[in-house]
């Protein structure tokens, strides 16, 4: 006859207390807010795909969120306006140099409006496909470049609504860029090509006076205040 077993207990891990370090406590001390605990956004609903402060006083501020941008006050941070039910996603909001103009990217064409009255000022089409990048220079308020998905970057005349440049290199998705803090005429891309191209809108060959290969794709680029 085969000899039998008892059928013993699974054993269950006991719980035990882990004893707080100096870390854990100092960790453990933040608190969330009241305000944002408690209290859900009143306008924004959808992931935010950009931010921009005015440069200006009292430094208002812009969010792009689905097809949608909303302006903040920049002493209540209570929102002033939003423009919405755009065809596509808006990106890349930011003020001109005076804060009275802001410019953002919806599908193929970069869009001005007056940051005040909310008016739609121009359409600068050109892209073959969405305009993911739109900067001004730091001082220069007749102009602006943006970047798309069509791997272009273009310099643009605003008030005439016309591409002045074309500025061909990159080779996959232009995500990112910045204007030189030091001169007008100079602005940085960075795209999915793994490159970071700087540009010099007063060379008439128009291709990229410095190439960087950062051997994965691009997404963020900043000019220091040095403008290196």
């Amino acid at each position: 006859m085969a000899e039998t077993f008892p059928v013993k207990p699974k054993l269950r891990p006991t719980s035990g207390k882990s004893t707080p370090t100096a870390e854990s406590k100092y960790w453990k001390s933040f608190k969330i807010p009241k305000d944002i605990e408690t209290t859900p956004s009143k306008s924004l609903n959808y992931p935010i795909t950009s931010l921009s402060f005015s440069p200006v006083a009292p430094h208002d501020f812009a969010a792009t969120h689905s097809a949608s941008f909303t302006v903040f006050s920049g002493k209540t941070l209570e929102p002033k306006f939003t423009v919405k039910d755009f065809s596509d996603a808006a990106a890349s909001a930011s003020f001109r140099c005076d804060g009275k103009l802001l410019r953002l990217g919806i599908n193929c064409t970069v869009h001005v409006f007056d940051a005040k009255s909310r008016n739609h000022l121009r359409r600068l089409k050109g892209h073959s496909a969405a305009a993911r990048v739109v900067c001004y220079p730091r001082a220069d308020k007749f102009h602006l470049f943006s970047g798309g998905d069509d791997s272009v970057v273009k310099y643009w005349d605003v008030a005439a609504e016309k591409c002045v440049l074309n500025l061909l290199g990159h080779k996959d998705y232009v995500r990112c860029g910045d204007a030189s803090p030091v001169s007008d005429d100079m602005f940085v891309s960075g795209s999915y090509d793994h490159k970071v191209r700087v540009w010099d809108v007063r060379v008439s060959s128009a291709v990229s006076v410095a190439e960087l290969n950062h051997e994965k794709p691009v997404e963020s680029v900043i000019f220091c205040h040095r403008g290196v």
